[in-house]
């Protein structure tokens, strides 16, 4: 191999060269098709951009490649080639290797004069351009080389003096000349920022409107050699307000530089404010809002007549937000604010907390209250045993459950079943004594409830004549274990009111709508509860009839004559609820195998009940009692007779 071009180890290299070579053979000649020509390590022997001229003894390679070479690039040769006899040069497994260098970008420079105003040199000023600087000789001149092409800021400095302009921008390629500075006598502006207690603030910008430096770990900063004049110094840094906010300094030859400039710097601080309302959008005043950070309580406010409360001096960052009262519950229960400004709509809906308590034990409940969870163990906790009578199921639902029959609300009356006493606090709108209430009632058993936070005579629930609904409801009595009627109807003695927190159920021969009208603040009907009162008599007399097994009780069952019963005796012929375990369950065998708790007839020389007894509890000894005969006139005799036995005996001896 000879003759290379460029050649071997040249630099400068024009961007545009070929690379060429001669090989020579003056023997058995070249084999051309062994040639290795490798650029950059890519063989381009067999390119098309490469030409092989000349006989078997002697070639001529030329590559000419695609792309000229990057400035400065470095690029590596390597060949080999065999002849026809199979004789490799430079040797088997071996290669001639070479490189050569492309040409550096061209270089521009940058001159000019500094002087003063009145034309006189400044030397020894440092004049920077691209991280290349150059000193102004004794005549001013001053000339930055080495350059590349491109965009340049040139900035002349020098201790105690200024100059005008303070910089200026420069293009190069071609290079650039007379670029003159003006000197003048430079002063200085000085000073610190201490925080508010008195610490030097470091990081803190501060600018005379042209220049501006910032401050490091002792709080001091300078801003040098500004020409004369009067400049208006700001300090800023986020987070932080300054006093003064800025200070006007005049610098000149008769004064010299500014110095002891002090600002003070506080923490930045900000607002949150909001509106804390009811259910009803009612504005709630006295309610306080708390601010906490990392757990921390850092600020208080309560709201005003408005339901209006700001929390103030609050520096920038996370905080959250809660309002806290004995006597409500909030949505959301707290909120999550980050703030680098005052912040404003921080609102909540505070639900009172209506207060009530449910025995130990089973109960049959409702809650006067719209609460803001609606779910039952959200209402009665999670703990206690929560189920209720789907109409349509014709079985009861337990909690949890997503169906809405489930879903707590005025009017819905709701098993509860618990261990100890449950001490409620339940957040929602307490449904009011003025409204009235429609209720939804579905074919056979429904579980409703009082809606209101006061004892609901029976007497308004508007039930009018003809109405597939039943004019009589059954209570719990969660001390003795057993229902209660409560009805109106005439002589028959039962319970006129539903207490406040009691369920009752109501049956329905169809589905249909049942009103209860808002009772306001009127007691119960005194004449309404006289006339439901027993008034025993030849022709009117009741037989309670009870039976127990393993401590479960049924005292709601009822047998008699009452002279009512004669004109209307669908109105005394009452269905039996729905029994829950653990149960015993006493009813009475109407027409059609109908089961009755009250079956109250017209007057005749003889009467004859059937009855059940029955229960899920297994092995219970169950027992029978007529606790009460005394309203049954003396002329008539009583008996008890068991049908699977055979037995007949005479009730009145019975103890």
């Amino acid at each position: 191999f000879s003759a290379f071009d460029p050649a071997e180890g040249a630099e400068n290299v024009p961007l545009d060269s070929n690379i060429a070579f001669t090989i020579t053979d003056t023997a058995s000649g070249i084999d051309r098709d062994s040639l290795v020509f490798e650029v950059d390590g890519v063989d381009v022997a067999a390119a098309a951009e490469t030409t092989i001229t000349g006989s078997n003894q002697q070639l001529r390679v030329e590559y000419d490649p695609p792309e000229d070479f990057d400035y400065l690039q470095s690029v590596d040769v390597r060949l080999q080639v065999a002849d026809n006899e199979g004789n490799v040069a430079p040797g088997a497994g071996q290669f001639h290797s070479y490189s050569f260098t492309a040409i550096g970008p061209p270089t521009f420079f940058i001159a000019g004069i500094v002087s003063d105003a009145d034309g006189n040199p400044e030397p020894d000023v440092r004049v920077e351009a691209g991280g290349l600087f150059a000193m102004t000789d004794a005549q001013g001149q001053y000339q930055i080389t080495g350059l590349a092409a491109g965009n340049y800021t040139v900035v002349p400095s020098k201790d105690d003096r200024s100059f005008q302009p303070e910089e200026r921008a420069v293009t190069l390629g071609p290079s650039a000349v007379a670029i003159d500075f003006t000197v003048y006598q430079g002063f200085d502006i000085s000073g610190s920022v201490l925080t508010d207690e008195g610490d030097p603030l470091a990081g803190v910008r501060v600018s005379d409107g042209l220049h501006s430096v910032v401050t490091g770990p002792d709080g001091l900063w300078e801003i040098s050699d500004v020409p004369a004049g009067t400049y208006t110094v700001t300090p800023t840094l986020d987070g932080w307000v300054f006093t003064p906010s800025d200070i006007t300094v005049t610098v000149n030859a008769t004064q010299g530089g500014s110095a002891g400039n002090e600002f003070v710097a506080a923490l930045q601080t900000f607002g949150i404010t909001g509106t804390i309302r009811s259910l009803t959008g009612a504005r709630l005043a006295g309610i306080q809002v708390e601010a906490l950070q990392n757990d921390t309580l850092v600020a208080t406010a309560t709201t005003n007549a408005n339901g209006v409360y700001g929390l103030t001096g609050l520096a920038p960052g996370t905080y959250t937000v809660r309002a806290v009262s004995t006597a409500y519950a909030f949505d959301p229960e707290e909120r999550v604010i980050d703030i680098a400004t005052d912040t404003a709509d921080v609102d909540f809906v505070g639900a009172m907390l209506y207060s009530m308590t449910v025995p130990a034990g089973l109960s049959f409940v409702g809650v006067p209250v719209e609460p803001l969870d609606d779910d039952p163990a959200a209402v009665f906790g999670a703990d206690a045993d929560i189920a209720r009578w789907d109409p349509q199921l014709a079985d009861y639902r337990m909690a949890p459950s997503a169906s809405p029959i489930m879903q707590v609300a005025p009017g819905r009356g709701f098993w509860v079943r618990t261990d100890g006493a449950l001490d409620l606090d339940t957040p929602g709108q307490i449904f009011g004594n003025d409204q009235s209430l429609t209720l939804n009632a579905e074919r056979t058993w429904n579980m409703f409830a009082n809606p209101y936070d006061r004892d609901l005579p029976w007497e308004q629930l508007n039930i009018p004549a003809g109405s597939p609904a039943s004019t009589y409801g059954f209570i719990y009595d969660t001390e003795a274990n057993t229902y209660r009627l409560v009805s109106t109807t005439i002589g028959l003695g039962a319970r006129t009111i539903v207490p406040r927190h009691n369920g009752f159920w109501l049956r329905s021969g169809a589905a249909t709508q049942v009103v209860i009208n808002a009772p306001g603040a009127a007691p119960a009907s005194a004449e309404v509860a006289a006339a439901a009162a027993r008034k025993p008599a030849p022709d009117a007399w009741i037989i309670p009839i009870v039976a127990r097994a393993a401590g479960a009780l049924d005292a709601c069952s009822y047998a008699g004559v009452l002279p009512g019963a004669a004109s209307n005796p669908a109105a005394y012929q009452m269905d039996n609820p729905p029994a829950i375990a653990p149960y015993v369950d006493l009813y009475f065998i109407g027409d059609g195998g109908r089961a009755l708790a009250v079956d109250v007839r017209e007057n005749a020389p003889m009467q004859t009940w059937q009855f059940a007894v029955t229960t899920d509890i297994p092995g219970a000894r169950v027992e029978l009692q007529l606790p009460d005969l005394s309203e049954v006139p003396t002329d008539k005799a009583v008996y008890l007779v068991d049908e699977a036995a055979g037995k007949r005996l005479y009730a009145r001896t019975l103890t």
